[in-house]
């Protein structure tokens, strides 16, 4: 049985080629609990814990190897049309208007009854927006991407060394794949949009009137820049200090971290207005 006969053996050498690329990014990234589910979701091995990797991990790996899987086999149908078309067997294709012709003939049928058969066709698109194939638009780049990098693997004219790079490019969209991730287990909140910008808006009027709060005590310009000077350098100190409490570190480096930050930052935009002014 030739290649166009059966893509079968086409099918399997690109899931097997674009799935080491998956489990090379994995493991690049030190994801070796996610490498071994993988692993085990092709040889059928035994399950993982419940509690080596979290859920929504599980979810988007399997996520991603299904949706490469997909595309290979899309990409293989491709190929095998194409050298359909090329070898006149055209009319193999089922569901193709070539099809349709094929056995028109063989039944028979004028050319003016093909027309007038067509002319009366009526076609109707209908578009679909089920929620499992909703995707954002920078995965459906990240898709597209792939795909073509799959197509450029197909020139036969290319080098080991072209290869190799086409691989490693391949690794690394994969890569960024993963690491923006598309799973969404809870559905997003309407109001998020307008939450966030009212945190951020009372932060910033927060922020400004901590430094500037002296000043409405005291007419002396001289004295309030001191007082500001030590409010700021408080305040710093106690946001970093709980801070590096909540994401887990020295609260006190953290603290003094977070303070320098800050008198690095606004000292440098004073000089830089007294610079100017």
């Amino acid at each position: 049985m030739s290649n166009v006969d059966s893509p079968i053996e086409k099918i399997s050498a690109d899931r097997r080629f674009i799935i080491d690329c998956y489990t090379e990014m994995l493991t690049r990234i030190n994801e070796n609990g996610v490498v071994d589910l993988i692993k085990n979701t092709l040889h059928g091995g035994s399950k993982i814990e419940e509690n080596e990797l979290s859920s929504e991990k599980i979810i988007q790996a399997l996520s991603i190897y299904f949706q490469l899987i997909t595309m290979v086999e899309e990409n293989a149908a491709t190929q095998y049309r194409r050298r359909l078309e090329d070898l006149d067997k055209i009319t193999t294709i089922r569901g193709s208007w070539a099809e349709a012709f094929h056995i028109w003939k063989n039944a028979g049928i004028s050319e003016d009854e093909m027309l007038h058969a067509i002319a009366k066709t009526q076609v109707m698109p209908v578009i679909t927006a089920h929620p499992t194939e909703a995707k954002r638009i920078t995965v459906i780049e990240i898709h597209r991407e792939l795909y073509l990098l799959l197509v450029q693997k197909e020139n036969t004219a290319l080098s080991k060394l072209e290869q190799n790079v086409i691989t490693e490019q391949i690794i690394h969209v994969v890569e960024r794949w993963w690491r923006t991730g598309e799973i969404y287990l809870e559905k997003p909140d309407i109001n998020r949009a307008r939450n966030s910008g009212l945190t951020i808006g009372i932060s910033y009027i927060v922020g400004g009137i901590i430094p500037l709060s002296p000043y409405f005590f005291n007419k002396d310009a001289h004295v309030a820049l001191n007082y500001s000077v030590i409010v700021t350098l408080i305040t710093l100190f106690i946001f970093g200090y709980f801070k590096s409490k909540v994401t887990e570190q020295n609260p006190i480096k953290g603290a003094f971290k977070v303070m320098f930050i800050g008198a690095l930052a606004a000292g440098a935009a004073f000089y830089v207005a007294k610079l100017f002014s």
